[in-house]
């Protein structure tokens, strides 16, 4: 082969893969390309927090001893059993505290499993007489016989009886705190002596002007509770 048709040959080669080139930009970018569009979207979150605690303190309530404001023991039971008497008193309480990331409603519930009590003619003695008080209020809520406890709890009516709170509401920084207190009073009058006395020795042979002791009980017995839930229907005032 001479260099004439060498160089021939070496032209030939190149208009070929120029060629090629041409036909792989041209139809093959024809066959790949398409239209194209694209958006992206990225997000996160945790838990909203809970926090709300209700702390029931009833180390003030009944007791096996009381004493006078000088420490002085007037009343003591012979074992570890509660008792009541004329002249003592007492209280517990539950406390809302805490904040949540959510709406909550708060509902009180109140039952009485017994009372002490002495029936007497038509009537019917209670000598403790409770006391339901509300941080802030300087009016007790009710006052009365376990029973009339219970009415007035019952008349606040289903669901969340006692308030809803909004998102974030801090009860540490606004504290929520029930009370609920008794006292037997040590002496009203003659009759209350004798009914009193006719209690605790169980004597249903006593008698008061209104009539003779029918029926004593000498036992005190009640479940006070308050609930917080989140809500999602809560309406600011």
């Amino acid at each position: 082969m001479n260099k004439s048709e060498s160089k021939k040959g070496k032209k030939i080669a190149l208009v070929a893969v120029f060629v090629m080139l041409i036909f792989v930009f041209a139809f093959g970018g024809y066959s790949f390309a398409k239209y194209t569009t694209k958006g992206t979207g990225t997000d996160s979150a945790s838990v909203a927090a809970w926090g709300i605690k209700v702390t029931a303190n009833n180390t003030g309530n009944f007791k096996t001893q009381y004493a006078s404001d000088d420490g002085t023991l007037q009343v003591s039971a012979s074992d570890n059993t509660k008792v009541v008497a004329p002249g003592t008193s007492g209280s517990m309480t539950l406390a809302i505290s805490g904040s949540a990331e959510v709406a909550v409603g708060v509902k009180m519930e109140f039952s009485v499993t017994e009372d002490i009590f002495a029936k007497y003619g038509t009537e019917e003695y209670h000598p403790l007489k409770f006391k339901l008080s509300v941080t802030g209020e300087d009016e007790a809520r009710a006052e009365g016989s376990l029973d009339e406890i219970k009415n007035y709890v019952t008349g606040l009516g289903p669901g969340y009886n006692i308030g809803t709170y909004g998102v974030s509401y801090n009860f540490d920084d606004a504290p929520v705190v029930y009370t609920l207190s008794w006292e037997w009073a040590f002496f009203t009058d003659a009759d209350t002596d004798i009914l009193d006395t006719a209690i605790a020795a169980n004597d249903t042979t006593a008698e008061v002007d209104e009539g003779a002791v029918s029926e004593i009980n000498q036992e005190v017995a009640f479940t006070w509770a308050l609930t917080v839930d989140q809500i999602n229907n809560y309406t600011a005032a």
